[in-house]
């Protein structure tokens, strides 16, 4: 029986830290947040913005859904979003083509 208790107090050691580790996680993201609105842009602008600038000519909407697990057409709806403030451009692949790639702008 004392190997259940020990077992109980291990797993509510581990629960313990689990939640430390995502509280902790939350308060950067806020922190982060506010220090990039000085700037006029979210958290995940600045993810899509470095994901562009690391894959370069192979950024395009689907390996960055897929590099931040979102859905294509959320991706899709940010980019449109950033295109606008000035972030990015969206630019077809080929003429008439239906993939896009991203670039930042300067």
């Amino acid at each position: 029986m004392e190997v259940d208790v020990e077992e109980q107090k291990l797993f509510e050691l581990n629960l313990l830290i689990w939640l430390q580790i995502a509280d902790l996680n939350h308060k950067m993201y806020l922190v982060r947040n506010k220090e990039l609105s000085k700037h006029g842009i979210t958290t995940r602008q600045m993810h899509i913005l470095r994901l562009v600038e690391a894959l370069g000519d192979k950024a395009t909407l689907s390996i960055i859904s897929k590099a931040t697990e979102r859905k294509l057409d959320v991706v899709s709806r940010q980019a449109i979003g950033m295109e606008k403030d000035g972030l990015i451009k969206r630019i077809r692949i080929k003429p008439k083509s239906r993939l896009l790639k991203l670039e930042l702008t300067h």
